[in-house]
């Protein structure tokens, strides 16, 4: 029997890089527990991560934000609020996958896309890269529906493969707690991050 795939996400960080040290520690040690359980792991963004309104979105287009979740080890993002040849521009730049609109990707077994879905055979798993009313699984088209969540909550999903196909072992929405302590070395990528971002913008005014 297969290893089971331990999904974990966030959404709607909306550029808030300041949460992301503490968001990593937890997802580190949630990580770490998927693999003491002998579970892979897959970790996801499903959008909502860059606030245009925030200023460091708004000087590097939306950027900043996924170059934070590049420099915490997520395995792909949905992109969908950069233009498509953006998107295209930074890929290279990234280890994580970035999808646009209409994009999939393949890791660890599972097809991870923004609807609508690609053309082609489906995997044994399909993951939806946006936010669902509810976490849920369909059997018969393979696809992997995510729970909605909020700044500050990890979601979580578990899917075991049996003779019968994969199914949705569990599911649950964390909170991070006030007292997670901040990880140094996302500390640290952050601040070079938004210290990039103060450079284009004072380039940007002359300064």
């Amino acid at each position: 029997m297969e290893a089971p795939l331990t999904i974990l996400y966030t959404a709607n960080l909306r550029g808030e890089l300041g949460f992301a040290p503490r968001l990593f520690t937890m997802l580190k040690g949630m990580k770490g527990q998927a693999a003491q359980a002998g579970s892979a792991a897959l970790l996801l963004d499903l959008g909502g991560s860059a606030d245009m309104q925030v200023w460091h979105n708004a000087v590097t287009g939306g950027r900043s934000s996924l170059f934070a979740l590049d420099a915490m080890g997520y395995d792909a993002a949905n992109a969908t609020h950069l233009h498509p040849q953006n998107i295209a521009k930074m890929q290279p730049s990234c280890r994580m996958a970035l999808l646009g609109e209409g994009q999939s990707r393949r890791l660890k077994g599972a097809r991870l896309f923004v609807p609508p879905q690609p053309d082609g055979n489906p995997a044994t798993l399909n993951i939806v890269l946006i936010p669902s009313d509810a976490t849920a699984f369909d059997p018969d088209a393979r696809v992997l529906m995510l729970q909605n969540i909020a700044l500050g909550q990890v979601g979580a999903a578990q899917i075991t493969f049996g003779p019968k196909g994969a199914a949705l072992g569990s599911s649950a929405v964390y909170d991070v707690p006030a007292t997670t302590p901040p990880d140094p070395t996302v500390t640290g990528a952050i601040e070079f991050i938004l210290s990039e971002a103060d450079y284009v913008m004072r380039k940007a005014q002359g300064r």
